[in-house]
């Protein structure tokens, strides 16, 4: 099994008010995944402000966006391929709220014992 980040996007960087229903949603759909032995970590929502964008000739306040979209939380699903971690998150209700959510694999590190990749 690999691991996998769900990264969750939202087109507004507010807080959304979190709704009855859409807190029951999102509760089922995590136990459905606890269920399914799925669930690695149910990470965290990430508040829009503050937040600092560092690079090497200093930092911004400007979010990154992907079109119009910004990183709203994140948590991390096991699947046995790209394409399970794909229908795992297609039943998220973020979709109900006009988001999106980016799946990416953990990539694997070397163990101690293996030759470092910059080598």
């Amino acid at each position: 099994m690999k691991e996998f980040v769900l990264f969750f996007r939202l087109k507004n960087p507010q807080p959304i008010a979190a709704t009855p229903d859409l807190l029951h949603a999102r509760t089922a759909w995590l136990a459905a995944l606890q269920a399914q032995n799925s669930l690695v970590d149910s990470g965290h929502t990430l508040a829009a402000f503050p937040a600092k964008i560092v690079t090497a000739v200093g930092t911004s306040t400007d979010l990154i966006t992907v079109g119009a979209e910004c990183l709203s939380g994140y948590l991390v699903i096991r699947a046995i391929a790209v394409e399970e971690a794909v229908v795992l998150a297609q039943s998220n209700p973020i979709f109900s709220l006009g988001g999106s959510i980016e799946v990416r694999e953990i990539a694997q590190r070397p163990s101690s014992s293996q030759k470092p990749l910059d080598s």
